[in-house]
């Protein structure tokens, strides 16, 4: 309900409203009660009331509504449209975007291409990468061309703004060597299996986390990959710990041969487990109280691993790598690495591992060579020592 008075002018009263335009400008609307000074003041203000009912305040999904007040209503709109961690990430990027924006007081609908940006540019000045700009990005995307598709504004001010480009990625995964090298150094200790699983299948983290016994088939030799945990955060900002019967792609849901090595060493680890550890919906991967394994506890504890026993730092994501190039490098096809590492498209396998098929084509250059052209040369004649050549 907007604010207004009561306002005598020409012997009768009038109800003075104070209402704002589209443009977010401030300015007075006179309305005429035709009810005379003397003896209806009451009956005034009656009607008063009754128009300021009538002309309500913008809500949260309004052009002149606050920018700030708008993206945070947006977001819960769409919660249960995204995934829990998806959700999370955009939830931290919001409060990113509110942070600098909120001092501004900027109405969704004064939000110009300039003031996005200049966010931009105070993001790299923080020194973030053009990868994580472009998160930014998406989240503003999304919001502004639901605003647009809505009709709440009359033009998208984003769809003007350069899209951050997206840096290339080359990762600096283990050499199959390095890898034999953190098996050794990692033997006994509560993550070896963790970390063996996870280079071996190339599995991302939220996988491995997931893992529970009933994944584990050794009839048929098998390991489903069907069950993931995630960390996120709540609305006050406290940590929790998610599993879900979901995996990131419909392509990651998969099934996973089981190796003899990979066989005998986890019937070793289910050796070392108590009965309640073995149940079905157990994760294979636990705290003491039988919860999974906070994913980023697995992240520091990896790098610490790897920082006690002297070898190269990498992230613990490149143990999929890892995984990813071994195979790359002996000519697996990427169709059938994709399918190992549940990438949702080929093109996904190709982008990341577009040097190490390169790799490949020299190999098969030099082997085309070979056959094609070296043989091209005439043998040398090799006369036996010591003859003479026949005479004529």
């Amino acid at each position: 309900m907007v604010s207004g008075h009561l306002q005598p002018k020409n012997g009768i009263w009038y109800a003075v409203l104070e209402l704002r335009r589209s443009d977010g400008s401030r300015y007075s609307k006179w309305i005429p009660t035709k009810l005379k000074i003397q003896g209806n003041k009451k009956r005034a203000e009656e009607m008063l009331l009754e128009l300021r009912r009538q002309y309500t305040l913008p809500d949260k999904e309004s052009p002149i509504t606050l920018f700030t007040d708008y993206l945070q209503s947006w977001l819960q709109t769409h919660k249960a449209e995204i995934s829990v961690s998806t959700f999370a990430s955009y939830s931290e990027l919001v409060r990113g975007i509110v942070k600098y924006f909120e001092p501004q007081k900027l109405l969704l609908c004064g939000v110009k291409p300039v003031h996005i940006e200049r966010f931009y540019q105070a993001l790299y000045e923080q020194g973030l990468y053009s990868n994580s700009v472009l998160h930014y990005h998406t989240v503003l995307h999304k919001a502004f061309a639901d605003a647009a598709r809505r009709d709440i504004l009359p033009r998208n001010p984003i769809a003007l703004v350069k899209r951050p480009s997206k840096g290339q990625f080359t990762a600096d995964p283990y050499t199959p060597e390095e890898m034999k090298q953190l098996f050794t150094a990692i033997e006994g200790d509560p993550l070896e299996l963790l970390i063996k699983l996870t280079a071996y299948y190339g599995l991302r983290r939220s996988e491995v986390a997931g893992l529970r016994w009933q994944a584990i088939d050794f009839v048929n030799g098998t390991i489903a990959i069907n069950h993931t945990v995630v960390v996120t955060k709540d609305q006050f900002g406290n940590t929790l710990i998610i599993g879900r019967n979901t995996v990131k792609h419909k392509s990651s849901n998969r099934k996973l041969p089981m190796s003899p090595q990979i066989r005998q060493i986890l019937l070793d680890y289910q050796k070392t487990k108590g009965p309640k550890e073995l149940r079905p919906n157990a994760y294979l991967f636990s705290s003491k109280e039988g919860k999974p394994l906070n994913p980023d506890y697995i992240t520091r504890r990896y790098r610490q691993l790897l920082e006690k026993h002297h070898l190269r730092i990498t992230r613990f994501h490149d143990l999929r790598h890892a995984s990813a190039s071994a195979l790359v490098a002996n000519r697996v096809p990427l169709v059938e690495v994709q399918q190992w590492l549940g990438h949702s498209t080929i093109r996904i396998t190709a982008d990341l591992y577009t040097h190490l098929a390169y790799q490949m084509k020299e190999r098969s250059a030099a082997v085309l060579s070979n056959l094609l052209f070296e043989n091209d040369k005439e043998e040398p004649i090799n006369e036996p020592t010591g003859a003479t050549p026949e005479q004529p």
